[in-house]
């Protein structure tokens, strides 16, 4: 006995739908790979710290007497291994032709490991392992930048990754000691349109110098 036309019809739509409920979501998988955001994103990155940074023996008094003496000021540049922003930030900035002489001529760039234990002597009263320094001085984000006067105290910090642009405008602020007449906020210019800026001054408010300094001097001894 022959089946009939309608139960033909209906084993044949019956296929189609399997076949289309089985196509859809890989094709949609595929589309959802390819444009995605976060399909390359990479959580962490490897680097080599550049070897201009200064070979401290991080007695950082002494570190910012010796930098003073030939009118340049130290950096801290606290990071973390295999951190990608501090990567981005080395090769934007630090590696970078347009900018690495400018940074070589003014700043000793001493490198500080968040989680490091090599022990850094700060000044007279404060000695402890990179760690608990980091700690102490609520070093949240890597990269953490710090620039010291020639008196080992705090006038800039940039916590988190910054865009080529502001950085230099920092390193600028310090080099010139504009700090000396002009706190950080009055001297950086505005960015409206800088979309990074506005999204890191609700975590930090890097641009009140004043504020940023006077709490990390109070940290300390």
């Amino acid at each position: 006995m022959k089946p009939s036309s309608a139960l033909l019809e209906s084993k044949f739509w019956l296929l189609v739908i399997l076949n289309i409920a089985l196509i859809v979501p890989l094709s949609v998988q595929a589309t959802e790979n390819t444009d995605s955001p976060f399909s390359n994103r990479t959580e962490e990155q490897s680097y080599t710290l550049p070897d201009w940074f200064k070979n401290s023996f991080l007695e950082i008094a002494e570190d910012v007497d010796e930098a003073a003496a030939v009118d340049r000021h130290v950096m801290l540049f606290f990071h973390l291994d295999n951190c990608v922003y501090c990567a981005r930030m080395l090769e934007e900035n630090f590696t970078a032709d347009t900018h690495q002489d400018f940074l070589q001529e003014h700043f000793d760039v001493i490198a500080i490991n968040i989680r490091g234990a090599r022990e850094v002597v700060f000044n007279e009263e404060v000695t402890m392992p990179e760690k608990e320094l980091a700690q102490t001085l609520k070093v949240d984000y890597t990269p953490t930048i710090l620039f010291l006067d020639h008196e080992n105290s705090t006038v800039a910090r940039l916590n988190g990754y910054r865009s080529s642009k502001r950085f230099m405008q920092v390193a600028e602020f310090v080099a010139k000691h504009a700090y000396k007449s002009s706190t950080l906020s009055h001297y950086l210019e505005p960015e409206q349109d800088d979309k990074e800026e506005s999204n890191n001054a609700a975590r930090d408010n890097d641009t009140d110098q004043t504020s940023e300094a006077a709490s990390n001097e109070d940290a300390l001894p």
